[in-house]
Formats: C-alpha cells, sequence, structure tokens
C-alpha cells in the first residue's frame, strides 16, 4: 500500500548537518540501509525498470542538529520491508555519515497521528474517491514540470494530472491502472484554478539547480467536466500525498498534500 514515514537524524557535529542534504540521502539510502541490511530488496528495487517507488524529502526542522526525512513508498507490500529495515537501522544505532558530517537516526514512526505528512492509504479506497469539485493542494517542497525544453514551475491542472496519472499506471495494481490517457487533456478543459498562494524556492546542492513553487493552489471543477473524470481527478490528486508532484518527485521535489471540498 502507498505509505509515508518520518526518519529523524541527530548529530553533535557543531557544524550541522550539510545545507543541501537531498543527494546525499539518496547514496545513504541504498547504501548505507539497504544493501547493508538488506541486499535481497536492494537489489530487487535496483532492477525493476520502471523509476523508482521510493522518495526521500527533507522538511524543516526547528531543532539544532536535526535532520526531518521524510520517505514515501507507492509500491505495494514495499512499506513492510523498508518498515523492518528502519527497525533494524534504529536498534543497531549504526553511524549516519553525509559527506563529512556523522549522526544517527533515534526514531522514525509512519502513524499518521504523529505528522501530517505521514500515513499510509490503500489503492482500492483512492480508486474509490468521488468527485468533490474542489481542491486545495499544498506544495511543501519546490514542484516544477516539464514543457518541451523548458521547465515550468506553476501547478497548471492538465500538467498536475498527467505527473500523477504516469505514477498511478506504473504503480497500482493492474485491475486498478485503467485511467485513460487521454485524461489530462479532459482535465485541463474542466478543471480551473481560482485561487493560489505561491512562491519560488531553489531546489539542490547547487550541482543540479532546479526550482519550481511552493504553496498552495485552489482549482475548481467547471460545469462541462464530467462527474467520472472529477472522481479521476480526486484520485490522482489523493496518490500525490505518496507519490508527490512534478519533476524530481524521487529526490524529495513536488511533495504534496491535498484538502478536497
Amino acid at each position: 500500500m502507498p505509505a509515508a514515514c518520518l526518519l529523524v537524524f541527530v548529530t553533535e557535529d557543531p557544524a550541522g548537518w550539510p545545507a543541501e542534504p537531498q543527494h546525499l540521502l539518496r547514496g545513504w539510502h541504498y547504501r548505507q540501509t539497504l544493501e547493508a541490511v538488506d541486499p535481497d530488496l536492494a537489489r530487487r528495487l535496483h532492477d525493476d525498470p520502471r523509476p523508482g517507488p521510493v522518495t526521500l524529502a527533507v522538511l524543516p526542522s526547528r531543532q539544532r542538529g536535526e535532520l526531518l526525512v521524510r520517505l514515501t513508498t507507492v509500491q505495494d507490500d514495499l512499506e513492510v520491508a523498508l518498515a523492518e529495515v528502519l527497525g533494524r537501522l534504529l536498534e543497531q544505532q549504526q553511524p549516519v555519515r553525509l559527506a563529512e558530517r556523522e549522526g544517527r537516526l533515534v526514531a522514525w514512526t509512519g502513524d499518521a497521528a504523529d505528522h501530517p505528512l505521514v500515513g499510509s492509504g490503500s489503492y482500492s479506497q483512492l480508486a474509490a474517491a468521488r468527485s468533490v469539485g474542489r481542491w486545495t493542494l499544498r506544495l511543501h517542497t519546490p514542484t516544477t514540470f516539464r514543457s518541451h525544453e523548458a521547465d515550468l514551475p506553476l501547478p497548471v491542472p492538465e500538467k498536475l494530472a498527467r505527473s500523477w496519472l504516469k505514477r498511478w499506471q506504473l504503480w497500482a495494481p493492474p485491475a486498478l491502472a485503467t485511467l485513460d490517457d487521454d485524461l489530462p487533456r479532459r482535465i485541463d478543459r474542466g478543471l480551473s484554478v481560482v485561487d493560489f498562494q505561491l512562491r519560488y524556492e531553489r531546489h539542490g546542492d547547487g550541482r543540479y539547480p532546479l526550482g519550481g513553487c511552493v504553496g498552495e493552489v485552489v482549482l475548481q471543477a467547471g460545469r462541462s467536466l464530467d462527474p467520472a473524470d472529477g472522481a479521476a481527478f480526486d484520485t490522482l490528486a489523493r496518490f500525490a500525498f505518496w507519490a508527490g508532484t512534478g519533476r524530481e518527485s524521487l529526490r524529495g521535489m513536488g511533495v504534496t498534500s491535498v484538502r478536497a471540498g
């Protein structure tokens, strides 16, 4: 089932964690955790030809020396294996090294009661969604889309739907991965942006600079939108909580939550 958890790392290094740890976390996740604790799982994820089912995003922290990392998966049953890996890492208390800094994993949670960006769902529940006609999307980390040869850091309905649909068709169970590929075009005609509070932020460590929008956008269904398409959009918008939105969601961009109605 789709799942999101929160990892808490601490370091006693006076310099704290690296300023842009995102790309370092990807290496830590595969080399220092999966390969060390569960080589078979690491190999299975590495050999899968589909885009990776795991995302890692750094969330704001007010505590000095603390690093909050949100980890999600959209692959059925993978959350069980990841929970076992994290449990063993917490028990073993092995050092976590990011560049020249060292710390440790001190806690993790997958309980939705502990943080608003944590929790699990099910594909069957997502697929049973109904059209609500209005959605407020919160983009927690920079979000951008590919438009021909350029980036488009604006959450327009067609780009949103296309981004989510691609991931849904890849990772939902085959019986549910049946949404129409033409859906984004109809969404573009039937949904409107009616309000937004967005700002532009940079993302990355300087070697691979990208930027995108952060904030809220409100989408409203028009009279021309078929209720079935509205329900499909609701399914995809809720799925974005785990799948992310737009480019580089596997590396922490496009962390999304949605409020319907």
